[in-house]
């Protein structure tokens, strides 16, 4: 009992919620400078009450040479015009950590200098990975990478675009179709299956890009001889029914329908609302080049204040490989372009910005993400989101207030904890971002 006693108040005091929703958002770029509400709380039967998001349909205004508009007649005066719109999909995340009894037995008695010596790295361990996952699927969606080559398919290895997403023991489903919009899956033996075949990372080869699955824990490769170039990854269960249980995503709130985006947000068609649809450049994305990025981006962002009222944005959010093309410009041309004196930032947590400008009075910002791809860049406005949540990262507790369950294997003892988020992400103007789409230049 004793023992029970002390783990659990260390779990507590060590790995409150509150501290790792800090350390949560300080890893993650995007939910770090939007605005959070933890005040999105589960009603008794477990759902969540919609948000209400109001959107302008139009502006109450009229203009007319010569006379006054009236109220009647062909020249009325335009009433603003709001719509409702309305967020109910709840995304739930969790997280789990297993410690084995035997690991603080070799280090002597519980205690809390024996139990800190597990617990950080784990804990470590644990935040970031939920981190990479939500900002992955919150910035891109939840295709996470792309096969590129299946050579050695019958062998259950795959080369993928993205090996660094990732990690031995991962159960991720391989989801097939160009648009990745048919609830398809590759199974054990790469056949066009029902949803739910999981496959599990067991090898990768981070210098070839080479993963290697297998349809158990730990078992032999799995025979994918079915799957074809171009499927794409994502965590399991992530798309059940028809229904995308992940995070909702900028790439589909931002990109129009024919770019590959979502056809509606909040509950409205986005091509009727003005309000709804930023600014975005398929054509400028097409054109760039590792000579010319930065110029097709300053024009972006002229086009997007010349076409797009109320666009405000002047920071560009890409992919850690554009940033260092972004780099790579300002530092062949420094006479064009000022580094901001103490802009430039780089984070442990896989994000790194800096600001430059071409004249005293225009500054833009550029931030590389791990998470982005490199096929789309964002000019985003923080400021026009919010992360809604219920209360941030909550430690799964039983009914006898214990922060960790007990099973007992061959080997001994283990300690289960699970960390869960519940939250979703909403884009309230969506009018003052911007998106260019469509980039393939290699650096």
């Amino acid at each position: 009992m004793a023992f029970v006693t002390e783990f659990n108040n260390m779990l507590m005091e060590k790995a409150s919620g509150d501290m790792l929703t800090q350390d949560y958002m300080k890893r993650d770029w995007l939910l770090n400078n939007v605005s959070w509400d933890k005040t999105w709380i589960a009603a008794a039967d477990g759902t969540y009450n919609s948000i209400i998001v109001p959107i302008e349909k139009a502006k109450a205004s009229n203009v007319r040479m010569s006379k006054y508009t009236t109220t009647t007649g062909t020249y009325k005066i335009q009433n603003r015009q709001t719509v409702r719109g309305k967020e109910d999909k709840v995304a739930h995340m969790t997280g789990s950590l297993i410690f084995n009894e035997r690991d603080v037995q070799i280090h002597g008695v519980l205690n809390e200098q024996n139990l800190m010596t597990l617990l950080p790295k784990q804990l470590d361990d644990v935040v970031d990975n939920m981190k990479y996952q939500s900002s992955q699927q919150m910035l891109t969606g939840r295709i996470f990478a792309k096969v590129t080559d299946v050579t050695n398919a019958a062998l259950g290895v795959l080369v993928v675009d993205r090996p660094e997403r990732f990690e031995i023991g991962l159960l991720v489903e391989i989801f097939s179709g160009a648009t990745f919009a048919t609830a398809q899956y590759a199974d054990n033996n790469g056949a066009n299956g029902a949803a739910g075949g999981g496959l599990f990372v067991t090898a990768i080869n981070v210098s070839t890009h080479e993963i290697t699955f297998s349809a158990t824990w730990g078992g032999a490769p799995a025979v994918l001889t079915g799957v074809l170039v171009g499927w794409g990854f994502q965590l399991h269960d992530s798309y059940l029914a028809g229904n995308d249980n992940t995070f909702r995503n900028l790439r589909n709130i931002l990109l129009p329908a024919v770019y590959g985006g979502d056809a509606t947000y909040l509950g409205q068609v986005k091509a009727a609302i003005p309000f709804l649809q930023p600014y975005h450049s398929a054509s400028l994305g097409a054109a760039m080049t590792s000579v010319n990025m930065l110029e097709k981006l300053f024009r972006f962002s002229v086009e997007a204040k010349t076409y797009q009222r109320g666009f405000r944005s002047n920071t560009f959010v890409m992919s850690l490989s554009r940033l260092g093309t972004v780099m790579q410009i300002v530092e062949a041309h420094k006479g064009m372009f000022n580094v901001t004196p103490g802009s430039q930032k780089t984070s442990e947590y896989g994000w790194s910005e800096l600001r430059i400008g071409n004249s005293e009075l225009l500054e833009f910002g550029f931030v590389g993400v791990q998470e982005m791809d490199d096929d789309i860049i964002f000019a985003m406005d923080t400021k026009s989101m919010k992360f809604h949540t219920d209360k941030g990262i909550l430690k799964h507790k039983d009914m006898n207030g214990l922060e960790f369950f007990t099973t007992r294997t061959d080997d001994g003892y283990q300690y289960y904890c699970d960390y869960n988020l519940w939250g979703q992400l909403v884009v309230y103007e969506p009018f003052r971002n911007g998106v260019i789409s469509g980039i393939t230049f290699t650096a």
